[in-house]
């Protein structure tokens, strides 16, 4: 399966893309690269060389996102049989953040947000009814006693 078949199209990076101030702050070539990966779900080295503005080697693609890796600009995963290595998003952003709402209804709800709302609303209620903390505990324990 090809990393395109996973469901990681290669989007153009659009112009004039929000990055968070970490993102907007680098210099031009790792900022170009970051808006590559923020605007795409997840990019290949090879993906981002292709679409960056002036052709660089691949190998000073891979450097520059070892060292957005290494800063927490951009995480790493392994894809594929090969272990080839895609770059996502480490900083949430709304765009980001809709991105994997999206991905999490359509590959565990098969696209439902109805049920995925109702997961989230049975999770929220699990959530509520564990004691948050030490006072928490004492109060249902001397709730339970006094009762």
């Amino acid at each position: 399966m090809s990393y395109h078949e996973v469901g990681f199209p290669g989007r153009q990076a659009q112009q004039g893309t929000s990055l968070p101030a970490r993102l907007a702050a680098l210099g031009p070539r790792q900022r170009e690269i970051a808006e590559i990966i923020y605007s795409s779900t997840a990019a290949t080295p090879r993906d981002i060389q292709a679409r960056l503005s002036d052709r660089r080697d691949v190998r000073v693609v891979r450097t520059l996102l070892d060292r957005m890796a290494s800063k927490g600009l951009v995480k790493r995963r392994p894809t594929g049989r090969h272990g080839e290595l895609i770059y996502i998003a480490a900083i949430p952003t709304p765009g980001v953040r809709e991105t994997a709402v999206k991905k999490l209804v359509e590959e565990q709800f098969a696209g439902s947000i109805g049920e995925a709302e109702a997961a989230i609303r049975a999770l929220a209620k699990q959530e509520a009814d564990v004691p948050q903390s030490s006072t928490d505990v004492r109060r249902r324990f001397n709730t339970r006693r006094i009762g």
